[in-house]
Formats: structure tokens, C-alpha cells, sequence
């Protein structure tokens, strides 16, 4: 299954690739639904959320952990807690580096928590 995306999300690739390989297109609630009631159960599973990781653990330095979330960003607002799992970071220090970013004007935040890049 993929959901379309907006040509000017560079995250939106990904699932436009799935579209051209022929997964089904998730327009809404119902096409989700439709989909698992015939597949076998072994693929009908979410992965398992990302550990929270204290900030030692977490790897990379800041200014990689910086670029690694400009990258995930895009010009449509996401929601807040998609950009961790994008980038590959627990969300605590996700967070961080979006407030980092947003304070240098790379970054805009909405209400209800959606992030997008600052175009």
C-alpha cells in the first residue's frame, strides 16, 4: 500500500516508487481496511517502534543528527512525531534538533505539531 505524496516532498519518492510497482493506492480509511483481508497473517504487522535511546547511545554527533533531520524535512507540514523514524533519531532528541532548527529559521512549526521546512 502507499499513499501518494505531494512531487515537492522528497519523502513522497519512496511511495511513488511503491505506486509504480504496483501497491495499492491508500486515498482513505476504507482502502486500509481492504487491503489485509487477503493477505496470510505473517504479513499483516506493524514493525516495532523505535526505542527510546538515552542521548549517549543515540550515535551520530549534532551537527550530523542536524543534517540528518534537514534531510527528513519537507516543505509540507508532517506530523511531529514522523520526522524521528525519518531520520532515523529517538524523538526526544528529534525534537531538539527540530527546536534548533526552527530557532535558526530552517524550521516552522504549526499548530496541533506539524513541522515543515522553511522554504
Amino acid at each position: 500500500m502507499a499513499v501518494p505524496g505531494s512531487p515537492l516532498d522528497p519523502g513522497a519518492a519512496a511511495t511513488d516508487g511503491l505506486s509504480r510497482q504496483g501497491a495499492a493506492r491508500v486515498r482513505g480509511a476504507g482502502d486500509v481496511l481492504e487491503v489485509p483481508t487477503g493477505l496470510p497473517p505473517r504479513y499483516v504487522a506493524a514493525p516495532p517502534p523505535p526505542a527510546c535511546l538515552p542521548e549517549a547511545a543515540q550515535g551520530p554527533r549534532r551537527v550530523d543528527q542536524m543534517a540528518r533531520v534537514r534531510k527528513a524535512m519537507s516543505p509540507n507540514p508532517m506530523p511531529i512525531d514522523g520526522r524521528p523514524r525519518a531520520a532515523g533519531l529517538a524523538a526526544a532528541r528529534s525534537n531538539a534538533v527540530l527546536l534548533e532548527l526552527e530557532i535558526a529559521g530552517e524550521a516552522v512549526s504549526y499548530p496541533g505539531g506539524p513541522v515543515a521546512r522553511a522554504v
